[in-house]
């Protein structure tokens, strides 16, 4: 049978409120005797002893859980995400669980009351619920803390700041003679309205199309119809990959990317916008934990990691820096490290 607080009490000869007070780190465990600590840790191992999460929710109204839910972990930039997010709760002893959707808003429900039923103590968003949906209002029911990882009037984020990053890549591109530029942006991301004000700063066309996978070919076909002869894109490798199959029409292209995502070798590709994706996560991570630990803490509405431009040169200096190698396209951050 499971061991249980009782049994390392008669163990070690002491109280079970002593133990208790031990091993869930009480202000006063501090007074107690380092032999008698020793004989409690003793018995933990020799006895397999294994804390109760439902006990410990149940005394003190936590689960030392938070939960983080996104379409899916075949992208590596999700995958490299969740991961660094595991390895930021896990410093300060939190567990992580995690909510998928499929990139099926359908599922977006399902997965957000999956996590609530499992008593999370709070939730780091990557999904977009629409605004007046049964999942954001579920989010707003919850009465936990909820950060997203991208602009939201409902709840708190931690976002990429890119105005003066697109400013910047637009200025470039306008300097290399380009007259019309198209954005091929995420519309609940921070970067279509900075992309519309660089191009009206710098007397460039705009052109602004929503993100969309499966449009990537018929996007093509239109770029090349138009004479666009630049492109501006994030979550780009379903756009390159289309572009590689139309070998003659070559735009210069500026990417989003991070530490996750590579994509420094594709010849078409004059730039990126840089976002310390890593440091992102990590910030939100630690602002839902603060406000856990001190719920007198609120969380900021919006807290940015500012992002930057950076040419095809600084990229592969980059690239070159932290990997040593040179990846082919695409390839990502945490396969590179592997290299």
């Amino acid at each position: 049978m499971r061991a249980t607080l009782n049994d390392i009490a008669k163990r070690v000869g002491v109280s079970k409120s002593l133990v208790s007070m031990y091993l869930n780190n009480h202000k006063l465990s501090s007074k107690i005797a380092s032999e008698t600590k020793s004989r409690i840790d003793r018995a933990v191992r020799e006895l397999d002893y294994r804390p109760s999460f439902t006990a410990q929710a149940l005394s003190n109204g936590k689960t030392r859980t938070i939960g983080i839910i996104c379409g899916g972990i075949k992208n590596p930039y999700f995958a490299n995400l969740v991961e660094d997010a595991l390895d930021e709760s896990a410093k300060h002893g939190y567990q992580l669980l995690l909510g998928l959707t499929r990139w099926i808003p359908e599922e977006e429900e399902k997965a957000v009351r999956s996590l609530l039923n499992r008593q999370i103590d709070g939730l780091i968003c990557c999904i977009h619920p629409e605004k007046n949906s049964e999942t954001s209002s579920l989010l707003l029911r919850s009465r936990i803390p909820v950060i997203r990882l991208s602009p939201s009037t409902e709840f708190p984020s931690v976002c990429a700041d890119g105005g003066q990053a697109m400013e910047d890549a637009v200025s470039f591109l306008a300097s290399r003679g380009h007259t019309r530029i198209c954005g091929v942006l995420y519309d609940h991301s921070e970067w279509p309205e900075p992309f519309l004000k660089a191009c009206e700063k710098n007397g460039v066309e705009a052109r602004l199309f929503p993100q969309d996978d499966p449009m990537a070919d018929s996007y093509v076909e239109q770029f090349r119809r138009e004479h666009c002869t630049a492109l501006i894109a994030n979550g780009v490798p379903p756009l390159l990959a289309a572009l590689e199959r139309y070998p003659d029409y070559r735009p210069e292209v500026i990417v989003g990317y991070d530490d996750y995502t590579m994509y420094a070798s594709f010849d078409r590709i004059a730039g990126g916008i840089y976002t310390d994706s890593c440091a992102q996560i990590r910030m939100a991570v630690d602002l839902l934990l603060g406000t856990l630990e001190q719920p007198s803490r609120e969380i900021p509405c919006r807290t940015s990691v500012p992002a930057r431009f950076l040419s095809l040169a600084e990229m592969k200096q980059r690239q070159s820096r932290r990997y040593g190698v040179l990846a082919p396209f695409p390839i990502y951050g945490k396969e590179m490290e592997k290299q």
